[in-house]
């Protein structure tokens, strides 16, 4: 009966793998737990089973998480009553050229790729603002980073993370 068990769990495995967010990064947890066919409840229930306050309405779980070092809070979406999320938001709230170096390295090691860049700047009386967008497409995800600069100081950094199939 074990071994039944095993051979499933063997078999079933990539594909479990491949529908979890980030592909199951180790640097992002709890969020790399979280499938794209999960239900609102059953990630509030994974938040609780870590430990982690997660809250939760009709259109997104939110739970506080710590990846690279850095706070940040994570929110998944889910839009116009879905049952599965819609897109993965992070917003970090230490907004330092170190995390975003380490952010930035990071995807490109893991994707094998570098990423597609833009940027879009607006000079206004006494500031600049700047918008800087850092964007990968894996088999079945995009990931996009935002950051957002006035001057040369950053103001915000935000990780989206969508499937590619909805």
């Amino acid at each position: 009966m074990r071994i039944q068990e095993i051979s499933v769990l063997v078999v079933m495995l990539p594909a479990l793998l491949r529908a979890q967010v980030l592909n199951g990064d180790e640097q992002f947890p709890l969020l790399n737990q979280i499938r794209w066919d999960m239900s609102r409840q059953t990630i509030l229930n994974l938040c609780a089973a870590h430990g982690t306050n997660g809250r939760g309405n009709d259109m997104a779980v939110t739970f506080d998480a710590r990846f690279f070092g850095a706070d940040a809070n994570a929110f998944v979406r889910f839009k116009n009553g879905a049952e599965r999320p819609q897109l993965i938001d992070v917003k970090f709230k230490e907004l330092t050229e170190k995390l975003l170096d380490t952010l930035v390295s990071h995807f490109t090691r893991v994707l094998g790729e570098s990423p597609i860049r833009a940027e879009k700047e607006k000079s206004l009386l006494l500031i600049t603002l700047r918008m800087e967008v850092a964007a990968w497409k894996t088999k079945t995800e995009r990931i996009t980073l935002v950051v957002g600069k006035k001057n040369k100081s950053i103001f915000d950094i935000n990780l989206s993370i969508a499937p590619l199939a909805q």
